[in-house]
């Protein structure tokens, strides 16, 4: 089994004990087929952990924005319609740790692996969103300007491990993420 992890991958591992913990299993087709649960979904997540902050709106807000994004890629870019994506949320006193892992083609993951390298080895971010818009075709919709709007705007830090299965062909994605929650 070929693993390869880019980015800031376990820089909390799950061994250390969080303040809060919440899993949660879907199917892509639950989500695709009907869009707007992934925004429900991020409405929850994002009210469960922004309430203890001294700003919840404003924690909500992005707290939503970060998993949406997150939960969408996942689903958007899983191998099956049926096959399960699950994510995990711990909060660490300030930080949210979000996990997203799906089963996706060597399609997917060739581009995903591509830009997430390029996304967490950029020296200019800006540059970088620049680039990104202007190689950006309108008839695309994997684009990649969700994620780095995510580290751009909001300082997330992202890392990815890729496990290739090798009876399947195709590769499990784990993508972490760590917002840092202002006090």
């Amino acid at each position: 089994m070929l693993i390869d992890t880019i980015g800031e991958f376990d820089k909390i591992p799950d061994s250390i004990p969080a303040e809060g913990d919440v899993a949660i299993k879907v199917r892509p087709i639950d989500l695709i087929a009907y869009w707007k649960r992934c925004g429900i979904m991020a409405d929850f997540a994002a009210a469960f952990y922004a309430y203890t902050q001294d700003q919840p709106s404003v924690q909500e807000n992005i707290i939503s924005t970060i998993f949406n994004e997150l939960i969408e890629n996942a689903s958007k870019y899983s191998v099956k319609r049926n096959a399960e994506v699950g994510i995990h949320m711990k909060l660490y006193n300030t930080v949210l740790k979000i996990q997203t892992e799906n089963y996706t083609p060597e399609s997917h993951f060739q581009k995903l692996r591509k830009h997430l390298k390029e996304l967490t080895e950029a020296k200019d971010l800006d540059e970088l969103y620049i680039k990104t818009l202007a190689a950006k075709s309108d008839t695309t919709s994997d684009s990649g300007i969700g994620l780095l709007l995510l580290v751009k705007d909001y300082n997330l830090k992202i890392g990815a491990q890729f496990r290739h299965i090798e009876e399947t062909g195709q590769y499990k994605v784990t993508i972490q993420s760590y917002y840092y929650i202002e006090q």
